[in-house]
């Protein structure tokens, strides 16, 4: 997989999976979630390091749980979010964890 060198040394791939749809019914962006982590356990399988998450996906328990299951260490993972700008989510601790 192609990496690239970021200014503190570290080695990241310039590809990773997205998890929107991981662990929802139907892999429908809003649907309920299931805690199925076959979609994240596929990727991980295949090679991917770079996980790429969403506070408004819902579903970063399903995430936490296939990393748990695949048993790679999480120090060789790469796990980047977007958290939005709204107060909401600003003022929710529980949100930057």
């Amino acid at each position: 997989m192609q990496t690239i060198k970021l200014n503190n040394n570290i080695i990241i791939p310039i590809i990773g999976t997205g998890t929107n749809t991981f662990g929802k019914e139907n892999k429908d962006y809003m649907g309920v979630i299931n805690n199925n982590t076959s979609e994240l356990l596929d990727a991980l399988n295949a090679g991917y390091t770079l996980i790429d998450t969403a506070i408004a996906y819902r579903n970063e328990s399903v995430v936490a749980l296939g990393i748990k299951q695949s048993g790679i260490d999480r120090s060789k993972l790469f796990i980047t979010s977007k958290i939005p700008a709204d107060e909401v989510y600003t003022k929710d601790e529980e949100s930057i964890r």
